[in-house]
This record gives C-alpha cells, sequence and structure tokens, in this order.
C-alpha cells in the first residue's frame, strides 16, 4: 500500500499568472507579505496585517488572509520551519463553501488568545480540499480509521516529517455543555507532544510489520506504534476483503439488497438524516433495473421504482432550489426540508445526468424539466466567461457575523403574501406549506426555533392537482398563477446580496458538468447546450494539458475528463474526441499507474504526505479508479486494443477485495458493494459484452443521423456508438482493430450494424428495426 517517495516533489499549487486570471484557479507564493491592507467596508483605514496566505489566489485560503493565525500554505516551507523548529504541524482542511468551516473561522481562528497559542505551539497549515483532494482523501480516511468521524474543518495533527496521530473535526472555541472546545483540544495535543513516550515517533510511523517492531517500542511507547501501524494494516486488510469474496455478479445482488433494505419508502433516499441526493447510487439502480430486465423476483421493477421515486421526492423537497434551479448538497433531514444550503458544481452535474437518464427511462418529462433547470441554474449563476465552470455557491451572502445561514433562501409567509399580492397569496401557501410561524415539521421545530425562526424554506408540499382541489380552482389556472407567483419571488430574491461564489475551476468538476451538457442539448433539444458543452470542454482539456499548468494533476481529474472525452466522440462522431481521450489516457498511465499493485494513485508523489491512497469507493465525490475502469472499458470496445482492457482487469482486480467483502473484523473503512457502485458499474462493463452500435455512413446522410438520434434519445447501459463514417473516425478506428474492416458492408447505403466483441449479430436498415431492437435489449 506504501507508495515510496522517490519523484521531485512538484509545485503543489501554482497555476501562473496567467492561467490563474483566466481559471480562477490556484496559485501561491509561499513568502510571507510585508503589506498591510485597510479592510472595513466604509474604507476608514482600520490596518490588518496579512499572513502568508495574502499571495495565494485560491478564494478559500485567501478569505484567511487576515488571521491571525500564521498560517503556511502545504508545502516544503511548512514541513522545513517544523523540522528546525521541532514544532508538530496543525493542518487544517476545509473548503469556502462548507458552514462549519466558515463557522470555525469566525469564532476560533479570529481570536488572538487561540491563534497566539497556535503559533507558539504549531505550524499550522491550511488546505482547500477541493484543491488537494489527495490530501483530503487520505487525512479524512485517517481520521475516520483513527476516530471513527470525519467531516469539515478537518484538523489533522503531525510530527515535523509529516506523519499524523491526533484528529478533530469542527469543534467550538471553548469547551462548553460537555462539548470538548478547540482550546482544550490543542493543549492536549501539546501536552501528548511534550510527553517523553511520544519522542522520536517517526521510527514507528515507517514500520510496515517486517521491521523491528520490538526496537522502535523503545523509542516510540506501545499506544503510538498501534495506531500508527494500525492506519496501514486497515488499508491493506481492506484491499483484501476477506479473502474469499471474488468480484462477481453476486456482488450486484448484494448491494442491490443492502438499498432496498435502507430504501425510505416515504420520502426515498438511502439513509436517515442527514440524507445525501446519492446520484450515483440512482444511477446504479436504474443500470441494475436493465441488467435484471428478464430475471425473476421483481428486482428490475424494484430498482426502477426506488431509484425513481427517489429522485421525484428529492426534486419535490427543499434540496431542489424551486425557484432558481439547481441543487444544495443534502439535507438535515430525511424528509428534505432543511438543506445544508451550499451549492456544489459536481453535484449538479451528478443529478441532472441521473434525472436525465430517468427521464430516458420512463419517458417522464418531469423529469427531463428538473434536469434543464440545473443546466440552466449553471449557465447563469457558475459560468466562467473564459470557458469553464465555477466550483460552488457558498450558503452565506457575506462573511457578516450573525448572517443567517441560508439568509438568501429564506421567506416569511407576510414577505410572500406581500410580494405576490392576494390573489396569488393562497396558492403559493398551499403549494409550499407556507405559515407565519415557519413550514418545517413538528419534529423539526427545535431546529426550526434555534436556526430559522418565522422562516419557510420553499418545498413542493402538494402537487398542483391537490392545491387546485383545495381552493375549487381549474388545474390550468392554478399552474399559470403558481408559474406567475414564483416568477414575482424569483425576481425579488435576485434583488437580495447572492450567495459568496467560489471561482476556482477545476478539471474533474468541469468534466462531470461538461458530461451533462452534452447529454441534455441531446435530450431537451437544446443546442446551445451543445455550444456549452463545448466550449467548457476545449477550455478544460487545453489548460490541463497547457505547460504552464502547474498544479498537480490528479487521478479524479484524468478519469473524468477522459470520460467526458468519449461521452462527445459517441454523441458527435468526431475523431478529435476520442484522440484526446486517448492522450489523456496515455498520460495518466504514465504518471499515476501502480505498477506493482495496480490501480492508479489520487496524485503525484509528495514528499510530505505520509501515504499515497488510490480511491475507489464512494466516499469519494468521483471515485476516480472505478471511473477509470470504465474508461477503460469504453476504450477497448472502441479501439480494439487489448491493453485497455488487460489495464482495466488489474484495476478491477486491485479492488476486488473491498469491492465485494465487508470490511473485515476491526476495519472501519469503507468496503463492500454497496459503498462501491461505481466499481461494480465498471465490472459490469468488463464482464459483459456490450453493444456495439457501428453507424456505417457519412454523417450528413439523414438515415445515419436518424439512427443516431434515436440511439442517442434512448436508455442504453454498456453499449458504444462507433462512426464508420468513411472520414477521421473510421481511419482512426480501423488503424487500432483491423477486424472493423470486416464489419462494415460493402457499398454505400447507410446501415446500423450491432456488434459484440466487434463480433457482428444483425444489419439494421432503418429507424424502425433500431427502436424494436432497443425496446427488447434494454
Amino acid at each position: 500500500m506504501m507508495r515510496p517517495n522517490f519523484m521531485t516533489p512538484s509545485s503543489l499549487f501554482p497555476y501562473c499568472l496567467l492561467l490563474c486570471c483566466a481559471l480562477g484557479l490556484v496559485s501561491c507564493d509561499t513568502k510571507k507579505p510585508e503589506a498591510k491592507v485597510k479592510a472595513r467596508p466604509d474604507e476608514t483605514p482600520v490596518v490588518k496585517e496579512m499572513n502568508r496566505l495574502a499571495l495565494v489566489h485560491s478564494p478559500f485560503l485567501k478569505s484567511h488572509e487576515t488571521d491571525p493565525v500564521d498560517w503556511y500554505p502545504w508545502g516544503e516551507e511548512a514541513f522545513k520551519r517544523a523540522v528546525a523548529e521541532n514544532k508538530p504541524v496543525m493542518v487544517c482542511i476545509g473548503y469556502s463553501s462548507c458552514p462549519w468551516t466558515l463557522k470555525m473561522q469566525r469564532e476560533t481562528y479570529t481570536d488572538p488568545k487561540i491563534a497566539g497559542y497556535l503559533n507558539r505551539h504549531f505550524i499550522n497549515v491550511l488546505v482547500d480540499r477541493e484543491e488537494r483532494p489527495d490530501l483530503n482523501n487520505t487525512y479524512m480516511r485517517y481520521a475516520f480509521i483513527r476516530s471513527n468521524q470525519s467531516g469539515w474543518p478537518l484538523h489533522v495533527w503531525l510530527t515535523p516529517k509529516g506523519l499524523p496521530w491526533h484528529t478533530a473535526i469542527y469543534l467550538p472555541p471553548l469547551t462548553k455543555e460537555g462539548t470538548t472546545g478547540f482550546k482544550t483540544t490543542i493543549e492536549h495535543v501539546v501536552n501528548d507532544w511534550q510527553d517523553p513516550a511520544y519522542v522520536n515517533r517517526e521510527a514507528a510511523f515507517r514500520l510496515d510489520g517486517s521491521k523491528d517492531q520490538k526496537a522502535a517500542l523503545t523509542v516510540d511507547g506501545p499506544r503510538a506504534l498501534n495506531d500508527r501501524l494500525g492506519y496501514r494494516q486497515q488499508l491493506a486488510r481492506m484491499q483484501v476483503g476477506d479473502g474469499a469474496s471474488k468480484l462477481d455478479a453476486a456482488a450486484f445482488d448484494l448491494a442491490y439488497d443492502k438499498f432496498n433494505a435502507a430504501y425510505d419508502p416515504a420520502y426515498g433516499g438511502f439513509s436517515g438524516a442527514p440524507k445525501f441526493h446519492q446520484a450515483t447510487v440512482i444511477e446504479w439502480l436504474m443500470e441494475y433495473a436493465s441488467v435484471k430486465k428478464r430475471s425473476a423476483y421483481g428486482r428490475s421493477d424494484r430498482a426502477r421504482v426506488m431509484a425513481t421515486n427517489s429522485l421525484e421526492k428529492l426534486a419535490n423537497g427543499a434540496l431542489q432550489d424551486q425557484l432558481g434551479g439547481g441543487f444544495h448538497r443534502y439535507c438535515v433531514d430525511s424528509a428534505w426540508t432543511v438543506p445544508q444550503f451550499e451549492k456544489m458544481l459536481f453535484d449538479q452535474g451528478y443529478l441532472a445526468q441521473a434525472f436525465l437518464h430517468a427521464g430516458m427511462l420512463t419517458k417522464k418529462s418531469e423529469f427531463l424539466e428538473v434536469a434543464r433547470r440545473t443546466l440552466d441554474y449553471v449557465e447563469a449563476e457558475l459560468n466562467n466567461p473564459a470557458g469553464g465552470f465555477y466550483c460552488a455557491e457558498n450558503c452565506f451572502s457575506s462573511l457578516a457575523v450573525g448572517e443567517w445561514e441560508g439568509a438568501y433562501y429564506l421567506w416569511t409567509k407576510a414577505e410572500i403574501d406581500q410580494l405576490v399580492g392576494p390573489e396569488l397569496a393562497p396558492v403559493m401557501a398551499q403549494m409550499y406549506a407556507l405559515t407565519d410561524s415557519g413550514n418545517l415539521p413538528v419534529e423539526l421545530m427545535q431546529i426550526q426555533t434555534q436556526r430559522f425562526p418565522g422562516q419557510n424554506i420553499l418545498r413542493l408540499a402538494k402537487p398542483l392537482a391537490e392545491v387546485a382541489k383545495t381552493l375549487n380552482l381549474p388545474l390550468e389556472k392554478v399552474s399559470a398563477m403558481a408559474a406567475e407567483g414564483n416568477a414575482k419571488l424569483l425576481n425579488a430574491r435576485r434583488m437580495r446580496l447572492r450567495p459568496l461564489r467560489d471561482e476556482k475551476v477545476l478539471p474533474a468538476w468541469n468534466a462531470v458538468m461538461i458530461s451533462a451538457f452534452l447529454e441534455g442539448a441531446t435530450q431537451l433539444d437544446q443546442p446551445n447546450y451543445l455550444k456549452r458543452a463545448v466550449k467548457a470542454a476545449e477550455f478544460t482539456y487545453t489548460s490541463f494539458l497547457h505547460a504552464d499548468y502547474t498544479r498537480p494533476r490528479f487521478a479524479e481529474d484524468y478519469a473524468l475528463l477522459i470520460k467526458a472525452m468519449l461521452d462527445f466522440y459517441e454523441t458527435t462522431g468526431e475523431a478529435t474526441w476520442l484522440e484526446r481521450a486517448v492522450t489523456l489516457q496515455g498520460r495518466m498511465d504514465k504518471e499515476l499507474w501502480d505498477t506493482a499493485g495496480g490501480g492508479y494513485w489520487d496524485g503525484p508523489t509528495d514528499p510530505n504526505l505520509f501515504i499515497a491512497m488510490k480511491s475507489s469507493d464512494e466516499a469519494s465525490e468521483f471515485a476516480p479508479n472505478a471511473t477509470a475502469a470504465a474508461n477503460l472499458v469504453r476504450l477497448s470496445r472502441l479501439l480494439g486494443d487489448a491493453s485497455y482492457r488487460q489495464r482495466a482487469g488489474s484495476t478491477l482486480n486491485a479492488f476486488a477485495g473491498e469491492t465485494t467483502a465487508a470490511p473485515p473484523k476491526g476495519v472501519t473503512t469503507p468496503a463492500g458493494p454497496a459503498t462501491h457502485v461505481r466499481m461494480l458499474g465498471a465490472y459490469d462493463l468488463y464482464s459483459r459484452p456490450g453493444c456495439q452500435f457501428l453507424l456505417c455512413g457519412k454523417p450528413s446522410d439523414p438515415a445515419i443521423q436518424a439512427f443516431q438520434a434515436i440511439l442517442l434519445k434512448n436508455y442504453r447501459p454498456n453499449s458504444y456508438v462507433l462512426y464508420l463514417d468513411g472520414g477521421p473516425s473510421e481511419s482512426l478506428l480501423k488503424a487500432s482493430n483491423k477486424e472493423l474492416s470486416a464489419l462494415k458492408p460493402e457499398g454505400d447505403k447507410p446501415l446500423l450494424v450491432v456488434a459484440r466483441n466487434f463480433k457482428s449479430e444483425k444489419v439494421l436498415t432503418s429507424p424502425e428495426e433500431l427502436k424494436a431492437f432497443l425496446a427488447e435489449e434494454f
């Protein structure tokens, strides 16, 4: 599991200044600034000294530039000083749209006494988890093993040489009501550090089970040794699993059984509070329904119901912004009534795709409409004019102390009544369950009183048909009244101060959104979405491979960009996109492939990171190894290159133990099929010969366009579209796979060939034949 640190250190953060201005991405200069700033909205000359973070370009890090804490960005300077002064390192990992991170900054990091203590006893390092997924994944997993909890802001205390020995998440500044405060915690950490039993602990950290543990005990103490060895042992045992389970089709049913048992029939979803959308689980259930289409026991129907009902419930709840579109991060309750109000770009991308696929599967326009609203929100509010998309919107509209979380989205009933007028007010009250005291359910009244007194959070409490019946009005009239009322509220809301926006542009996040816009263009018949996808794809791909790109290139960036390039090829038939996918895959293989154990490292070797990770489970937003395995299968099915399939198999084998087995005794890290649904999806692609649809004819031919439109508008998991167009695509495909020459019928008549493993099954000559085949197959 250990990755040797033999590579030279790379520049961990910065883009060049030019790219920083264009991309909104991260850059960093580790020299402490001597400048002063004037920090008052009324321009009163109150001068605050800025710390090192004044010279970085990350919005999250810059928001801490006037903290009295002597922050360092992650890098050599911090660890060199820690070694020179023999001080432990406190790493704090957070992000700009996290309310708990902001709360801790307001309460704790601006407290001069706490800051002074931190500066005396620690070297303090601040990390944006979105910029450094490798650090975040490693330390989150460590914290979960060490204390069975993780979250943000995550604090990890390291030895001067970077070895962790204590963790904490959000803490109030001082101990109160039985909750240990941050000040007490850091005092305990300092006492631990000064304990002779913890001297020279680096020797024990480096043990991997094959070294002399007895010698280490004499310098580190049994407690510290067990903590350090336990982390690596648990990771290794997790990869092995139970030693018996194999990655096979049985794992699919095990995951289904888990979700079926956890499913909430009343509100949808697969957990209690807090409840996340789990779009990847919903996607997997829709794919499972297709796989089990012909099986007994009703698994297919049940999987489809769980997926589509969950989407309906979360769309009607407060997780969706009912006025402006887009989705919040999660809800603090199981009924989707109180969201955590930040909006993350990748959530929009994953959910837009899930709703598009549900619309394809069920033919319900309501699902497609939610996807459209989501895409329009992203284009309106997260658009980067240079080409990409910004990361997130905060739950706060300013950094003012005392501002209500989510204030941008909250309403009193009196305010709504005044804005919409007496005719529309009854419709809005019925539709959103508005009351003078607020509209949270009785079981959440305590939360309402403490957090949102007298406030209403908009959710569709009643369908319009029921509202019409209650008010004794025609449904058409009520629909028009609801639309008019929503428009008035949205216009009024736009006059409020908008939530703060994190204007980083990250490759993986953009890739998810690119795929969503690309699918939306087809499913919603929106050519402007295709233009937006092309613009973002060109920008992201070019920036990512630019010679001046100095931010580390992570596995999630490669994997999601490759997927987006493949999506583009199969949608448009343009060979350039497939060539780009091949280029990116080659670089990912060269830079991040684990030659010993298979799979891809999360990022380049970092000399200050004590252990490298290869993330694959749903604890990672992007499950990069699962996405990479699926990409490799797709490349093999498009190009016929056996090396891609071999590497996909090696990746799947590397994670077979943790994907299939329940966690071994004493292991607290994620394991089992239900926590690896994207890996199961990749295995499904690998293990079953999916359909290859070969479009034989010129792209301009109406018959080819008709075939293409049907393929793109139908739900057909584990299938691939190849373009034998007599041009660049055909040349590229045949250069890689000579078998394709035998699959294309002679003559100029446009045809569609259905194949598996490049072996022809049937030739289709009309759109009607294709529709009949898709209905039978999927």
